[in-house]
């Protein structure tokens, strides 16, 4: 899928530089090629190498290999992080998403502490900073 996705972009002028732990990547469009036509080119590319059906089930299960309560150990992270209170909960943070309104005790830290939960809440992929 890896191989397949990188070929397609390289074949319509973006250049692929791989995929990060979580599941992330980053391009970047070749001469001539508008940012808006890349996202474009890479949007089909994720569709037709496999990246959107088989690409997306492999991240998510490096990220949460028990299919453990997505809210809960967001929010279990979002705790050992200390930018919410210690009792803060999985119905907590599902109450709280929607609007985005987090109690954080420090706005910047809070945000970039909801970034690295969202894409490590259990700390599997070495990403995350504590």
């Amino acid at each position: 899928m890896e191989n397949a996705f990188a070929t397609c972009m390289r074949d319509r002028n973006i250049t692929f530089g791989g995929f990060g732990p979580g599941g992330g990547y980053e391009f970047k469009p070749g001469s001539g090629t508008t940012t808006e036509e890349a996202n474009t080119i890479a949007d089909e590319c994720s569709a037709t190498s496999g990246l959107d059906t088989i690409g997306s089930l492999y991240f998510a299960m490096q990220r949460n290999p028990q299919n453990l309560d997505e809210a809960a150990i967001t929010a279990a992270c979002l705790v050992k992080k200390k930018v919410v209170p210690a009792s803060y909960s999985g119905s907590d943070y599902s109450r709280d998403a929607p609007a985005m309104a987090f109690p954080f005790s420090d706005g910047a830290r809070g945000e970039r502490a909801l970034r690295e939960c969202d894409l490590d809440p259990l700390g599997l992929l070495g990403e995350s900073k504590g």
